[in-house]
């Protein structure tokens, strides 16, 4: 099933995003979607922000028709993301996020990511 086609490891390949080039800080990243819906970021060497000492943690939810990826932070510093699932196989995962502004300081942002599964 889906579901459990998205537990493991995965590091990213690739990020598109619409606003800027993709920050170094963010492509050495890996999650880990754990059973039972845990959620690990481990921020890898090149941290986007100094306050950022270890893995990011929180939850992860996928809708009942498998098309959305939600992720919870339990960093208060961090809001919800919500993902739709592109692609899913045993290798590779694709998904897409929009991230609304809402300000001219914070502008409609669209990232595409590519995940690989870590064997």
């Amino acid at each position: 099933t889906p579901e459990e086609l998205i537990v493991g490891k995965w590091s990213i390949f690739s990020i598109t995003r619409s606003d800027m080039a993709t920050p170094a800080c963010e492509l050495d990243n890996l999650y880990e979607l754990k059973k039972g819906g845990v959620f690990v970021d481990s921020q890898g060497n090149n941290k986007c922000f100094s306050f950022y000492l270890s893995d990011l943690l929180g939850l992860w939810d996928m809708s009942d028709d498998y098309k959305k990826l939600t992720i919870s932070y339990s960093d208060i510093n961090e809001l919800p993301e919500a993902y739709d699932i592109l692609e899913l196989n045993s290798n590779q995962m694709t998904i897409k996020t929009d991230t609304v502004g809402g300000s001219p300081y914070i502008p409609n942002i669209q990232r595409n990511i590519v995940l690989r599964k870590i064997q």
